[in-house]
């Protein structure tokens, strides 16, 4: 499999490639006659580091009593690098901003989509909060996506909302932490918007 393919001095970057996996390289030339040079530089990947977090408003649409993983706060770790990755170990999280969490919050989640912005249940971080009602912590260990630039992953608090939520109550969360080799305090940590 072909995984660059250079022509006319226009040189080229592989990146994403594995440590002890053996990869060919193979040079020709156009011209029969005179010599030609060829440089083929090879240098190890800088190890993962973290650069920063931050919590954004995922969603301020309204939500429907009885609903499952309506997203609340989605919380973005920014690494740089990608030899050695660096894992999430922990989110430091809280119900504040919420109307009445004890009556309108039945559970609390958190997913993990990776490099996307796109919301979605694949992967779950930690295991399900029952009844969260003011500062709660889901522990769990996944592995960031990292690169040659900042990388960003995401990370989704989700609530489960019981039948006889109050229709009018404020939905809301903040995170206050990331543990990430260690705690690391988001930028922003409670950002403008709630749902209703």
């Amino acid at each position: 499999t072909s995984i660059l393919c250079t022509d006319n001095d226009a040189g080229g970057t592989i990146t994403g490639l594995t440590i002890g996996n053996t990869y060919y390289i193979r040079m020709y030339t156009y011209y029969t006659t005179g010599p030609t040079v060829q440089n083929v530089c090879l240098k190890t990947p800088p190890p993962m580091t973290y650069v920063s977090s931050t919590t954004t408003q995922s969603s301020t649409g309204s939500v429907t009593a009885g609903t499952i993983n309506q997203q609340i706060i989605r919380v973005a770790v920014v690494v740089n690098g990608d030899l050695n990755p660096l894992s999430v170990t922990q989110l430091n999280l809280n119900t504040n901003g919420s109307t009445n969490p004890a009556t309108d919050i039945s559970a609390a989640r958190v997913f993990y989509t990776g490099t996307s912005t796109t919301f979605s249940t694949t992967t779950q971080f930690g295991t399900t909060v029952n009844t969260p009602n003011g500062s709660y912590i889901v522990s769990g260990s996944q592995v960031l996506t990292g690169g040659v630039s900042n990388t960003t992953n995401y990370f989704w608090v989700v609530y489960d909302l019981p039948c006889n939520a109050t229709a009018t109550n404020v939905l809301d969360g903040e995170c206050t932490g990331v543990t990430v080799g260690a705690l690391q305090v988001p930028s922003i940590t409670a950002p403008t918007g709630n749902r209703t």
